[in-house]
């Protein structure tokens, strides 16, 4: 009986040494982690807003934003729009179908939050000099994990390091104005 104790005991330890020794794993690999995030592929949804399930009209994508996360994309291509003095994400035209931007913004946030080795990058198609609206729709959990490369010509840093400054966003926009202008981007804004 105390020889089956101890040797429970030690698989236990073993078990316990194996899990705290274990190797960090950054968006599935571990393989990931010591690479600069722009050296690493991430598996993108184009339109990810535009989806079957969200009732877009003409969808590119059968599935949400949010299943699109689960199954491990980490890349997120997103139209602004100005429907009717609302900022949101649309695929053009606003009657094609729409998703508030502040629930897209939540999600990433959220699903970031409950998968702290994740890294996910944005794009955003800025449509209707839509940019300072949609940035008015982010939240402090979702601005809060925005990683800022200020130096353009330092190196970016490993999944690792962006995972230990919990900055695990990384966001790029288009046709919203020089970002090397002061004012035209929000800080993490990338052009």
């Amino acid at each position: 009986m105390m020889k089956h104790r101890i040797l429970s005991l030690i698989a236990l330890l073993c078990s316990a040494l194996q899990f705290a020794t274990a190797e960090r794993v950054c968006n599935g690999l571990a393989s990931n982690c010591n690479h600069s995030a722009n050296e690493i592929m991430y598996a993108s949804v184009h339109d990810a807003m535009s989806s079957k399930d969200d009732g877009f009209l003409f969808p590119n994508n059968f599935k949400p934003i949010e299943e699109a996360l689960i199954a491990g994309f980490r890349g997120f291509l997103l139209d602004s729009c100005d429907c009717n003095g609302e900022i949101v994400f649309c695929h053009s035209f606003c009657i094609f179908g729409q998703r508030e931007a502040s629930t897209v913004f939540t999600a990433f946030a959220t699903f970031l939050k409950k998968n702290p080795s994740e890294v996910i990058i944005l794009e955003l198609q800025i449509n209707d000099n839509s940019l300072a609206g949609l940035w008015e729709s982010t939240t402090d959990d979702f601005r809060d994990l925005l990683y800022s490369h200020t130096n353009v010509a330092a190196k970016w840093p490993t999944l690792d390091e962006l995972i230990d400054m919990d900055k695990r966003i990384i966001v790029f926009q288009h046709n919203g104005g020089d970002c090397d202008v002061a004012d035209n981007c929000p800080v993490g804004v990338h052009e």
